[in-house]
């Protein structure tokens, strides 16, 4: 056989490596010390950027601030779509942490991580066909259109981890996870309302966030009791979206 070459899939493929290059170069960032100042009113000059700064620099949108850390969005953040953790991320105050690699999706689909359990049954109602149980929730998932800045360095966190209030889903794109076939459903909150929000943060990745609280969930199951106490009744307990 004989083998022909084409003379451009040389300079096709130094196109191609060029691109992903800049691609893999290419990063957003938020203007702390700008953001600083203006919300946590942080007195100190702003360093003007210097020629060989090739940051590109996003406007921010909603500043949510915690003590000395504030969580930014970007300033066309919709809080109703789903984040793309594919896309560029954008960045806050710098956070390099040992070994971490950052999550690549490929798939085009963001991925919510869930564990739950049950911590135990508060009471069964037999006439009604109803079961009451305390229960556990912890989701995860990435978003690019997230970045923390810290507003001074002592506040700055080791491995980029930071546990901030729980008013921030107001502002955010959140999972909505539903309980399926429940009757009741309530919250569990102490005397204070904790951080339950946890967000991660490194340079060049998307943000990783961890949503974790207790409720108590009121659910329809039908129970036979005739050979009580030797019966055996399973309960399902489903957890999914109804809008995803």
């Amino acid at each position: 056989f004989t083998s022909t070459r084409d003379p451009y899939s040389h300079n096709m493929t130094t196109i191609l490596l060029l691109m992903m290059l800049v691609m893999g170069m290419s990063c957003n960032h938020f203007d702390c010390d700008n953001i600083c100042q203006i919300y946590r009113r942080i007195k100190k000059p702003v360093p003007p950027r210097s020629e060989e700064d090739e940051r590109v620099i996003v406007d921010a949108g909603e500043v949510n601030c915690y003590g000395k850390i504030c969580v930014v969005t970007t300033h066309d953040y919709n809080k109703f779509e789903v984040p793309q953790p594919w896309s560029v991320p954008v960045t806050g105050t710098g956070h390099q942490v040992k070994n971490h690699v950052c999550k690549k999706d490929t798939s085009y689909v963001l991925e919510v991580g869930t564990v739950f359990n049950i911590n135990g049954v508060r009471g069964i109602d037999v006439k009604h066909g109803l079961i009451e149980v305390d229960m556990y929730l912890e989701m995860t998932w990435s978003d690019p259109e997230l970045g923390i800045c810290v507003c001074d360095e002592k506040d700055k966190s080791s491995n980029g981890t930071y546990k901030v209030g729980t008013n921030l889903e107001n502002d955010i794109w959140v999972p909505d996870v539903a309980v399926w076939h429940y009757k009741e459903f309530k919250r569990v909150n102490g005397l204070v309302k904790l951080n339950e929000l946890e967000l991660k943060v490194h340079n060049e990745c998307s943000a990783e966030l961890r949503y974790a609280f207790d409720f108590q969930v009121k659910l329809r199951c039908q129970m036979v009791m005739d050979w009580y106490p030797y019966d055996q009744n399973i309960c399902h307990v489903k957890l999914g979206s109804y809008s995803h």
